[in-house]
Formats: C-alpha cells, structure tokens, sequence
C-alpha cells in the first residue's frame, strides 16, 4: 500500500477502554499491546499516576496508569488488563487500560482536535481531540502520545543510537493485529486491514455457506461476515464468550469483508527477517500462512498471506455477491442526491438558532421608533407599525414560543415576510447567516429537544438542520403563518403591495 492510498483511506487507531471511557492512540505511535499479569517495582517519590516499572525484552518500561492521571475510581485490574507501549522520538512509555476495544480507520473528516490557550505545557492536555462515530453518537478521546511522554517525574530513557549492523533490521521493522481463533494465535499485518469492530448484528441471506455465516450493515455498507475458524480450521470455534468476539474487516477492491475471530490479542513489532517461514503445501488452508513468529512471553503467531486469503473462492464469491447489492444502493444514493433541491435558509437568533426560508422573507429592518400598541391581542403581538402605507403586525418569536426575555440592551431586527396575501414581522435578536442546504439535510427534532418545550414550539420546530457544527431548527413556516393569522390583527388592504425601498 502506498502513502496516497493510506491518506485516503484515513489512519489507524487502537481503542482502549479504561474506568469506562474510551480512548485511542494512533498506531504510528503504539509499537505494541501486552498483556498485564504481574505487579510492578515502584519507584519511590514517583507521582501518584507512575504504576511502576516494566520489564519488556530486556528493556525498562516506565508505566502510567490512566486512572490516577485522569483522577478516576476503577475496581481492580481483571484477565483483559493491557499496557499499549508508546514509541515516542526513541522513548517508549507503557499505559496500563482495562482491556483493548476496536481498532479504527479514521478518515480526517473524523477527527476534531483541541486547542489550548496559553504557550507553555501546563496548557495543554492528555487529550488532542476527539474520533467522531456513528453520526456523532459514539465519541473516542485521543490521547497525546508527546504529551504523555513528556509527563514529568518518569524515569525515561531515550535510545538514540542504531548501530550498523542493527540499521538493516529496524528498516525492516513491521507491525501486524494479533488474535485468536478456535485457541490458534494468528497475525494479520496491519495494512492488509481497514479497522476491527465488535460483534454486530448477522443477518442471514442467500450468501450463507458453511464458512460465510451471513451478512452485517457498515455504515450503509452490506458486508459478508466470514468465520475465520471454519475458514481456516474446517471447524467453528468452541468460544462461547460472545462478548470477546470481533470481527476483522478488510478491503477487497472497494468492497469490504469481515472475519469472526475470538478475541483481539496485541499490536507487536516485529522484524521480517526473524519471521520463519513456513513450507507451503498446495489445497491445505496451511498455505495462508506466510511463517511463524516465536514470542517468548506468550504463544507463536501465525501470520497470514492476507493475499492469498482474499483470493480464495470461500472469501471472493459472497463478497462478489454482495457487491453488486452495494454498488446499486451507491448509485441510487447518488442519484437521489443529485435529485434534490438546494434551499437556502436565513439562520437569526431568538435565544435559539432558528431557520426560515429565504424565499418567504421579503426585507430585514430596524425596529422602528414608532409602534401602535394593541387591545386585547395576543401577547406575543407587540404592535403594528406603518411600513409604506402598510399596517404590519410585530410577533416576538421569544414570546410565541415561550422562551426567555432577551436583555433590554439587545437591537432586534424585524423580519418582513409574506404569507396568505399578508405581510408581517417577526422581531428577532439578530440575523447570523444566510446558508443553503439539500433536502435530504433536514431531519427530524429529537424528543429530547421537545419534551419541555410550548405547543406551538412544538408544532412548528419539527425538524432540525445541521450547519457549521451547530443544530439549527427549521421552522415550519406555514405552521408559524397560520397560527398568526388567526390570532393577530392583520391589515387585508393589499391593493397596492409592498414595495422594497431602493
């Protein structure tokens, strides 16, 4: 894989769960995940946060335990307990996590970083910004590996020397995910996978086979799910903790596919050329293997020929089936896209964002000097005013809806608008844009936003707009017009219509 291709398809993520928050850590910067079994030496005057000292092929790794930084209250450390080892500019560090989650490709329009006012590092953050899932209902805190690296009162130790003979192996350096499936620890190269997911729903289909146990939903994307024991095995796994499961996805062409594997073990380094080979034997599922890697601290690791994997025809022919489903599902998308209106809306503030349609409102003006009070009317009816010979009634939206009093100091504007053959105004605290959107944008009001709201709030804020990060509510303009109308005093003598000032 080239570095254009990487930069398309966004970079890859490591998740962790600790005191039940999620965090991740860019695998540029995790050399590997190992299992956490015994109790560290300390360090004496250590701070709070520093868990000890880590033995680790030879070296002495210092380890921080993300609880005590981040001052939470966590129950004793269990069997799925892991420290990601960070690889800093030649220092390397350990965190100690819960237990590992997923493993994510993320694309930059995920990510949203933090910024931090002031020039020195008491300004800064473990934190650098946050991965965005799911339409924005799941988000991931990155960590910052400088950051961390950087805590003060750790026993650090650089290594800046490579020696010669040393030179050729580090450029040889590889990384790959280890798992496990039916008690087999294997290892698939990093590159070979787009991200590792929990347990999703598996829906049965036509596409069902002894080694293919149905189909799973993307983001919108179909994907056959493959049970990587039977695959490479001919049996299905004897683990009963779903829970553990995970499911691999990869790229084949633009179509992905997933593999059921037990659990996630580790992200290693390791070096190819003390990869052992394995002889291959043809029609033998032996022959996905590209060799062994021996791992003293734990059991070997099978790693797979992700090439010649994908290529086989339990793999190829549901992927080829389900293709064809997505491709159509992409092309009426687009084509639905492409059929939608673009309508442009004027955002104002009336201690909400609200929206109205541009094509309804006639002129922006000051609130005049003179306003004509009215008997008896609603009281979200603030007057009328004379508008060249017009009579236009002013509605306060604040008022209509039921919403707090703007400050006294605050210069309302007035929207002139048309509706049923009448003019009218509606006095907002200030115009903030003028923006366009596809129909398809808008979406439905969450309860949660109505739940304590007025009536009228509610028949009229049906729907909601997402626009420059904010949510912006979509009046329902003729809902707004027609209540007005039968409440409010309107001037019917519309002989001669307004006309715009020059």
């Amino acid at each position: 894989m080239n570095k254009s291709d990487t930069n398309r398809q966004g970079d890859i993520y490591g998740s962790f769960l600790s005191d039940g928050v999620e965090f991740a850590i860019n695998a540029h910067e995790l050399q590997e995940v190992v299992r956490y079994e015994n109790e560290m030496p300390s360090v004496p005057l250590s701070p709070t946060y520093f868990l000890g000292l880590f033995s680790l092929r030879d070296s002495i790794i210092p380890v921080v335990d993300l609880r005590a930084l981040f001052k939470s209250t966590g129950g004793e450390m269990g069997r799925e307990s892991c420290i990601a080892i960070l690889l800093v500019d030649g220092i390397r560090m350990g965190l100690l996590f819960d237990s590992t989650s997923e493993v994510l490709r993320i694309k930059d329009t995920q990510l949203k970083g933090f910024k931090y006012s002031g020039a020195g590092a008491e300004s800064r953050s473990p934190v650098s910004g946050t991965i965005s899932l799911d339409q924005g209902e799941r988000m991931i805190q990155i960590l910052d590996a400088r950051y961390l690296v950087g805590l003060e009162r750790l026993p650090l130790q650089k290594n800046d020397g490579v020696s010669q003979e040393n030179a050729h192996r580090l450029r040889a350096k590889s990384k790959c995910i280890t798992f496990y499936s039916s008690g087999i620890r294997y290892g698939f190269g990093i590159d070979a996978i787009r991200e590792i997911i929990s347990l999703p729903e598996i829906i049965s289909s036509g596409i069902n086979s002894k080694t293919c146990i149905g189909q799973a939903e993307l983001r919108g994307t179909s994907l056959p799910v493959i049970d990587f024991s039977v695959l490479c095995n001919g049996s299905r796994s004897s683990e009963l903790d779903q829970s553990s499961k995970r499911v691999v996805i990869a790229n084949i062409g633009d179509q992905p596919v997933g593999f059921l594997v037990d659990r996630i073990d580790s992200i290693i380094e390791y070096f190819l050329d003390t990869m052992q080979l394995l002889p291959q034997f043809k029609n033998e599922t032996g022959s996905y293997c590209l060799g062994c890697i021996s791992d003293s601290s734990e059991s070997d690791i099978s790693m797979i020929d992700h090439k010649k994997l994908y290529a086989v025809p339990e793999v190829t022919a549901p992927v080829a089936a389900i293709a064809d489903g997505n491709a159509y599902k992409r092309d009426r998308a687009a084509a639905e896209q492409a059929g939608q209106r673009s309508q442009t809306f004027l955002m104002v503030d009336v201690g909400l964002n609200f929206a109205l349609p541009v094509s309804s409102i006639v002129e922006i003006i000051e609130m005049p000097e003179e306003i004509v009070p009215i008997a008896l009317g609603p009281s979200y009816v603030k007057g009328m005013f004379n508008l060249r010979k017009t009579l236009v009634s002013i509605v306060d939206l604040r008022a209509l809806y039921e919403l707090e009093a703007a400050p006294a100091e605050t210069k309302k504007k007035l929207l002139i608008v048309q509706s049923q053959g009448v003019y009218l105004a509606l006095m907002v605290d200030s115009v903030l844009d003028i923006f366009s959107t596809k129909e398809g944008s808008v979406h439905k009001t969450p309860v949660a936003m109505l739940r304590s709201a007025s009536e009228a709030f509610k028949e009229d804020a049906l729907e909601t707009i997402m626009h420059d990060s904010k949510v912006v509510l979509s009046l329902d303009f003729d809902s707004l017009i027609s209540r007005v109308l039968s409440q409010a005093p309107i001037d019917q003598n519309l002989s001669e219509p307004l006309a715009k000032a020059a």
